[in-house]
Formats: structure tokens, sequence, C-alpha cells
């Protein structure tokens, strides 16, 4: 799990965000976690994971989990929206972040791959078409579409296996920033 940042949610903001009964101060967030791990607790395990990271790190960690989970090869539509995503996340810019919105619209937004293509779009700058003008993403769309991204692929396909995806992309968050981590 990303390491506590000044600019970190407060624990009972994570809470919130994760849609849990709030818990003590005196509790770290890599508890919460592994509790929520425990109960099988998966949907909102992603949504408090995914807030403890900051918007680029969340795209990452979903492009991770779509690219390494156990399911189908993304193709077409899907296959150019994954492209677009990791082209952003090579070089982040204005271009590749509207380009990725484009191929969200074309994957559409019942794949996983739609969805992590629209959370780049949502990752920063103006949601607004170009010439218009300028309007912020809505707080946290990026984390919530990151995380929805990653909850469809994980339960789309072979559900019966969904527990074990579950566990899988929870473990490639909480180790997308640790040393010498390979995505």
């Amino acid at each position: 799990m990303a390491s506590q940042a000044e600019d970190q949610l407060p624990l009972a903001e994570l809470c919130k965000l994760a849609g849990i009964e709030p818990v003590g101060d005196d509790i770290a967030p890599a508890q919460v976690l592994t509790r929520l791990v425990k109960e099988e607790r998966f949907p909102e395990a992603l949504r408090f994971l995914v807030n403890t990271l900051e918007a680029g790190a969340a795209v990452r960690w979903a492009y991770d989990c779509l690219s390494h989970l156990d399911r189908p090869a993304a193709q077409g539509a899907q296959q150019t929206a994954l492209e677009a995503t990791q082209s952003w996340i090579a070089e982040p810019d204005e271009t590749k972040r509207r380009a990725a919105k484009e191929a969200s619209d074309n994957a559409g937004l019942d794949t996983p791959e739609g969805v992590l293509a629209m959370a780049v779009f949502f990752s920063g700058g103006s949601v607004a078409p170009e010439t218009a003008p300028e309007v912020p993403a809505p707080m946290r769309a990026c984390h919530k579409l990151s995380a929805g991204a990653v909850l469809l692929a994980v339960v789309c396909d072979h559900p019966e296996s969904a527990p074990r995806r579950f566990q899988e992309a929870i473990q490639r968050g909480v180790q997308l920033e640790s040393p010498g981590h390979k995505s």
C-alpha cells in the first residue's frame, strides 16, 4: 500500500469512500485492508485500496491488474483502450489523455478496458471538449473508475474464480510502490 503521504486521505475518509464503517484512528490503513480481505469483503477492499493511491498510481494498478489477471486477452477496441492507457502511463500528456477518452468511447464502459481508459481521461485536466471552458473532473472519479475496471475484470469471466482474482488484484495494489515491483 502506498506510504503515508502528506496528501493521504484521513482514515475516516478512506472508510467512507470504501463504503465501510469508520474505524479508530489507532489502526493503520494496511490493517483495515487486511481485515477487509480476511472478511472477504473484496469490493470494499478494492475501493479502500484505490483511495490510498494517487490518481496516476490508481491507473497503473488497474492496468497492471487488467494485464496480468487470469482472464481472456483483450481484442479489438478493448485492446486499443488498453494500449491507450499504457501509452498515457508511459508518458502522461493531454493528447494521450484525450486519446484514452476516444478509446474508451469505442471500447465501451461495459468492458474493463473501456472503464480504465476513461479513468485516464478523468485523471486530471478538463473533461470538457477542448474548445469549451475548462471543467475539472469530479473528485476521485479516476479512483472510482480504476477500481471499477478491476472489479469488472475480476468478475466478468469465470466468476467462480473471483475470490482468488480479487486477492491477486489487491496484492498487486499493495505491492505497487514496493521497491523492485515491475508492472
